[in-house]
């Protein structure tokens, strides 16, 4: 081994693209990733690629997020699971077909929990399950609940403080203007 210790060897590095709705899915795919990863303690380091839902609607984008994809180890891909896939999300999909030149390739669907029971009347896993088998990809199947994004917090609280702020301000420009009807033609 050249006078490397084992415990000096680089690591394996794993190509991740984890594609979401929205930042509460996106939130609960990286939660389970990160939890995976420590569950399997897993020797490797890992790149990981976010696209959100949106992004995909631009071809350039959609056929970028593509390219990476087919390059990957591990996609995951998360939506709260009601109903059908968005067309972009489905024509990305079909170009990592396109482009996976049999890559072994490990396809995980994060859904929300409410959609564990429903998981084989679920349009959205049905597409998986079928898109899994062409591409000869494993599928794994993932429910969770989706976490509140701690921005949602912070906008509301401060939207609370500005409307506080306002009727607070406003009250002490009031009681201690020094000029109270003073103005321009006065």
């Amino acid at each position: 081994m050249d006078g490397v210790a084992s415990s000096e060897m680089p690591s394996r590095l794993l190509d991740v693209v984890l594609v979401y709705e929205d930042l509460a899915t996106g939130l609960r795919a990286r939660q389970a990733f990160d939890h995976l990863v420590d569950q399997l303690e897993l020797e490797a380091d890992f790149r990981l690629n976010l696209w959100n839902f949106g992004l995909l609607r631009d071809p350039a984008h959609r056929q970028e997020a593509a390219r990476e994809a087919s390059d990957a180890d591990i996609i995951v891909l998360s939506a709260h699971g009601q109903g059908e896939l968005p067309a972009q999300v489905k024509a990305w999909l079909r170009q990592w077909l396109d482009l996976n030149a049999e890559h072994p390739t490990a396809l995980v669907a994060s859904l929300d929990e409410r959609e564990r029971d429903q998981c084989s009347d679920n349009s959205i896993v049905a597409h998986l399950r079928w898109l899994a088998a062409e591409a000869r990809a494993d599928l794994f199947l993932h429910f969770g609940p989706a976490p509140r994004p701690e921005t949602d917090l912070t906008v509301e609280s401060i939207r609370e403080r500005v409307e506080t702020t306002s009727t607070l301000l406003e009250e002490i420009l009031h009681r201690h203007a020094p000029y109270p009807r003073w103005g321009i033609n006065e």
